[in-house]
């Protein structure tokens, strides 16, 4: 079956490749639920109170740029895993509609089938009802 979906306004073809890491990264906002009501868990942890967000104390005490060399990586990841998300998303939307394509198009069949049963049931049921008339 061709991707319908791909000619409906407003669809955006995921562009980028998959998104392969090479370093550990624990984000309380990172997860498989993409719903606005998923609330992030918040642990009694000292790191979440922790202001310096993962800096080595040296930098957090040493030079501006560096931090905002640091500030900027750890940006471009969290767009990168943002990007990688909305592609798997959207290759999931695309795979639902294409199974639920695939059962509409069973149920037509099966309704198709049902309405030609029905057809030869009331043909069969006025030949009886024609001959019981005669009788």
């Amino acid at each position: 079956m061709e991707y319908q979906y791909q000619y409906q306004a407003g669809f955006v073809p995921p562009t980028v490749s998959p998104f392969v890491t090479n370093y550990n990264y624990d984000s309380q906002f990172d997860s498989d639920d993409l719903s606005r009501d998923a609330l992030p868990s918040f642990e009694m942890n000292p790191q979440n109170y922790n202001n310096n967000n993962g800096l080595n104390e040296e930098v957090a005490g040493g030079d501006e740029e560096e931090r905002k060399r640091i500030r900027r990586e750890r940006n471009k990841q969290a767009a990168a895993r943002c990007r990688q998300r909305r592609i798997e998303y959207t290759n999931r939307l695309a795979q639902e509609t294409e199974e639920m394509a695939l059962g509409n198009m069973q149920l037509r069949n099966t309704l198709h089938e049902l309405m030609q049963l029905k057809a030869e049931l009331e043909e069969s049921l006025q030949v009886v009802t024609k001959r019981c008339a005669f009788v």
